[in-house]
């Protein structure tokens, strides 16, 4: 009789059927002894906290990433600007160093920066907006100032105006760049 339980009760059972070893049939096997591990023994999973950590730190990572990014990004344009300014500079520097070291008619009343004839004259020259040697706009350097400063000194015994040129984009004193030379009466 208990052969019969023990039928009937596989027969009530849930579970399923697996092969025998060797590949000789197969045989019923209770649910009860089923094993529902979808990892190895020894494996182990996440806990919730362990992944609400690691979802933190990822997250303050990526905000220090992306801040760098930003900052980069932000900047990005401020060396255009400053290679720019240097090119305003050097461009008003030159002008300035090819006129005569003294006045050649001997007067500076009535001059504009179109008959501008040395040195002295540029003195105290501020233009909002680079210009060109005429004093025309130049409409793509709007946004940058000019100032200028000629001050006589000596170099040794030779006397000398020190020429002083800053350029910059307005509102931006980071990007002013500053140039000077010495022009001596050769």
């Amino acid at each position: 009789m208990s052969g019969c339980k023990a039928i009937n009760k596989a027969a009530n059972d849930p579970g399923g059927w697996q092969r025998l070893a060797g590949g000789r049939g197969f045989a019923h096997v209770p649910l009860s002894t089923w094993s529902f591990r979808l990892q190895s023994p020894d494996a182990r999973g996440f806990t919730l906290i362990e992944l609400v950590m690691a979802i933190v730190i990822l997250a303050a990572a990526l905000s220090g990433v992306l801040l760098v990014i930003n900052q980069n990004t932000a900047k990005s344009g401020d060396p255009v600007i400053t290679t720019q300014a240097q090119a305003v500079a050097q461009s008003y520097l030159e002008e300035i160093m090819l006129q005569a070291y003294s006045d050649p008619d001997g007067s500076d009343a009535g001059e504009s920066r179109a008959t501008y004839d040395d040195v002295d004259d540029y003195d105290g020259l501020t233009d909002n907006g680079a210009r060109d040697q005429f004093g025309s706009a130049i409409t793509s350097l709007a946004d940058y100032t000019v100032s200028v400063s000629v001050a006589v000194t000596t170099l040794g015994a030779t006397a000398a105006k020190l020429v002083t040129v800053t350029a910059g984009r307005s509102g931006n004193t980071k990007s002013n760049v500053t140039l000077s030379a010495y022009r001596t009466n050769f």
